[in-house]
């Protein structure tokens, strides 16, 4: 019997090529894109999961309440936080302090480059995490304040074919190190990310108070004993802070290791890229384009069950049982299905490295050597084949033996109700995508045109490492030399950079407990006029005028915040105000303008911003390299672009824009292709009709509107249910911006012509092959 059933089930297969070749491309598609799916979500799922102690492993957070009622999250606490805590509580069997600050420069023998990755570690970060030494003793490799640990892709760079170990390498052109140890090269799921690892006592070379509690910078994590309660833990140190300062106003919490990646959303300085709520979402659209694959596949089916009643009758008049005909189409429907995974394997090997340059990834697909990605890969298909068989067959099976035989058998019931529900459905998800894509690219574009409050375009951002800062004066006049510079400014920060914070809780006449955060920025008297900015009352820094470094430029967002009508001279914590700025957007656009201060001070520049003219850049970006050899030797000469670095604030956003033009695509297409088989089959169930109008005087068009008409009214259902839906998710979309487009009805009706118009060209063909055939021909159709 299963022979007879898979040879029925070939021969089915084979002599329909075009209604084979939809079902099968259809499940094709929805499968790749599933197992793409699955890919990254398993990606996403399993950062920071390999680590030994990982279920006991916390990241430590301060909340701080403001005056408008958020809470402001941060991973960054002092440096003696982390040594306190284990000393406080016997619970806490180790903590590992961690900075990874700005670019460093690497130096070994002739080779010399920016590193972003040299971090700052206690000696327990290689005990307590998991990551394994190929080179030396974890437990001893960092013990001594000289020692360096180097990863595996490091030691190749800077040493190439040669031992490492015990080799000697220069950062900052100032301070040497050895290699005590070589870290095999950390995996793309880990959230702790890092090149070479010096301790962190050397943060003192770097004027950090290593027993202070009034600077935040270090992140700490925190391993716990066996067995601890965390929840009792977390509420037991929740002030903790206050006990080494009394005047502290922030609370601490711990955090899951293995949430920190996708559970960040809104914490600041996180450093991490994931969010739950896109696992969500891609799961969700992966799984509705293979629900889109399988209802083509159910309305082919149920739609040509006609052709198939007679075979029912027959199977059911020599003894087949309801139960046994069920199995056999759903095992034709699982057939075709595993003929689709086939295609889709392919498909996916072929696709995956311009998926991973769209999804910003690293995904490989080792099939046959991941039992979870088979198993799930597998139960996938087998869903698929289910779906996509248990209507048909449950419709087909129902078929009494006695009206089989009649040729309008398969034609009663519901099945027509349940194929228009099917389309509907289907398109109801197309229409939705195409808003989406429309509204992200408005968004996007928006992000790209609006006018931020200072100048962007053709500034360089150049980073003074190691003691550079000293040299910014001369740095700046070699540089202006160049007649393709039009200034020139020196800088903490520049706009969308790491700005630091603090606490604008003291001020002259404060008559309110109000807390704020204020964004500060150390700068020169270049920065006003090399980004553009207005200066609406008062003066700007003057380094000139000595108390210029006690002396701050607020924006008028902080004066609001304030509530000053007369903000000159007034004092703020430890400044004096002489001047006021108009409001600029110095954090992406996904955030209101807060409090916002300048002050003076030459020993935090980290950045030159040059405007230079737009003609002929490269040959002045060539004559400032050598204004920068000549005056920081050693240093090697690196840029980028002020806008460029404002665009990586919404790298996130713009992945999820193309991810959801990709499922919009694949969308669009399956739902054509599912059009196309029904079209098709409406036609060819229509030959006789169509050859009887015609005779009688129908004109082409007639018959075109009479073809497609059902057609075009199953995408004007689907638009009116689409718009509602589409409108309230993309609303909730734009609301984490903080500046963004407003929805136009335009885009609505955009996408329904949009719509009716693929609906138009899928179908038109057979239309119009209907319409245009000879009617006699029509006429002896069967």
């Amino acid at each position: 019997m299963l022979k007879n059933y898979l040879k029925t089930a070939i021969r089915n297969i084979t002599r329909h090529k075009g209604y084979s070749f939809i079902n099968l491309a259809g499940l094709a598609v929805g499968l790749a894109v599933c197992i793409l799916i699955l890919l990254w979500v398993q990606d996403e799922l399993r950062y920071d999961r390999f680590h030994e102690n990982g279920d006991r492993i916390y990241r430590a957070l301060e909340h701080e309440n403001l005056s408008n009622g958020n809470v402001l999250t941060y991973p960054l606490f002092p440096p003696a936080f982390g040594p306190a805590l284990k000393n406080d509580y016997p619970e806490v069997l180790e903590t590992v302090r961690f900075r990874t600050p700005r670019g460093r420069i690497v130096t070994v023998g002739d080779n010399s480059f920016y590193e972003d990755g040299l971090a700052f570690a206690d000696p327990a970060l290689l005990t307590v995490f998991s990551f394994p030494l190929i080179k030396g003793n974890s437990e001893k490799a960092l013990l001594n304040p000289d020692s360096m640990v180097i990863t595996e892709t490091m030691a190749v760079k800077y040493f190439d074919t040669s031992d490492p170990m015990g080799k000697m390498v220069r950062v900052d052109n100032i301070h040497e190190f050895q290699v005590t140890g070589v870290c095999r090269d950390l995996p793309s799921y880990s959230q702790i990310r890092f090149d070479f690892i010096i301790p962190i006592s050397n943060l003192e070379k770097y004027d950090w108070d290593m027993n202070g509690w009034n600077s935040f910078g270090i992140r700490t994590y925190v391993l716990l004993a066996e067995r601890t309660d965390f929840c009792a833990f977390n509420s037991k140190i929740e002030n903790f802070l206050t006990r080494y300062n009394e005047d502290n106003i922030m609370t601490v919490s711990l955090q899951p290791m293995k949430k920190v990646h996708l559970y960040s959303a809104g914490i600041s300085s996180s450093n991490t890229n994931g969010n739950i709520k896109y696992v969500a979402i891609f799961s969700l659209i992966a799984f509705l384009i293979l629900l889109m694959a399988c209802v083509n596949f159910m309305n082919l089916t149920t739609a040509r069950s006609e052709n198939r009643a007679r075979e029912v009758g027959l199977r059911k008049v020599v003894g087949a049982q309801r139960t046994e005909l069920i199995f056999q189409f759903i095992g034709e429907s699982m057939l075709l299905a595993l003929f689709s995974l086939i295609i889709a394997l392919t498909l996916v090997q072929t696709v995956l490295p311009y998926f991973n340059t769209l999804a910003d990834k690293q995904l490989s697909f080792p099939l046959f050597s991941n039992g979870i990605l088979i198993l799930g890969i597998l139960l996938t298909t087998l869903a698929a084949g289910l779906i996509a068989g248990s209507y048909p067959a449950f419709f087909l099976s129902a078929i009494q033996p006695v009206r089989a035989f009649s040729r309008n058998a398969a034609r009663r019931g519901q099945s027509g109700r349940f194929r228009k529900l099917l389309v509907v459905s289907q398109f109801v998800l197309t229409i939705a995508l195409i808003i989406g894509t429309i509204v992200i690219h408005q968004q996007m574009l928006f992000i790209r045109t609006s006018n931020l409050g200072f100048e962007k375009e053709h500034i360089l951002c150049l980073s003074l490492k190691g003691d550079l800062a000293k040299k910014h004066q001369l740095l700046k006049d070699r540089i202006l030399e160049n007649a393709g510079v039009r200034g020139i400014t020196a800088a903490s920060d520049p706009p969308a950079g790491s700005l630091w914070s603090m606490s604008l809780n003291d001020w002259e006449g404060r008559k309110t407990d109000a807390v704020y955060l204020m964004n500060i920025v150390s700068a020169d008297e270049d920065y006003l006029d090399v980004l553009g900015l207005t200066l609406t009352e008062g003066r700007f820094l003057f380094p000139e005028k000595g108390e210029d470094i006690v002396n701050l430029v607020i924006n008028e967002a902080a004066v609001k915040a304030m509530g000053m009508t007369d903000p000159m001279g007034k004092r703020v914590r430890e400044f004096r105000i002489i001047g006021v700025i108009k409001d600029f957007h110095y954090n992406s656009l996904h955030s209101h303008v807060g409090p916002f201060g300048m002050f003076h001070a030459p020993d935090e520049y980290d950045n030159l911003l040059v405007k230079i003219r737009p003609e002929n850049i490269s040959h002045t970006v060539a004559a400032i390299e050598k204004n920068w050899n000549e005056v920081a030797p050693g240093y090697p000469f690196e840029f980028r672009f002020l806008d460029e670095t404002i665009g990586a604030l919404y790298r996130n956003d713009r992945r999820m824009g193309s991810l959801i033009n990709l499922a919009t695509l694949l969308a669009v297409f399956i739902a054509g292709l599912g059009l196309f088989g029904m079209a098709s089959f409406a036609a060819e169930q229509r030959t006789k009709e169509v050859g009887i109008r015609k005779i009688l005087g129908a004109s082409i068009p007639n018959v075109f509107i009479l073809l497609s008409r059902e057609s075009f009214l199953w995408v004007l259902t689907a638009n009116l249910i689409a718009w509602p839906a589409a409108y309230f998710l993309m609303n909730k979309w734009l609301s984490t911006f903080a500046f963004h487009i407003s929805i136009n009805i335009m885009i609505f009706f955009i996408a329904g012509a949009g719509t009716l118009l693929i609906a138009i060209m899928t179908i038109g063909y057979q239309t119009l092959k209907a319409a245009l055939a000879d009617p006699v021909r029509s006429l002896r159709h069967e």
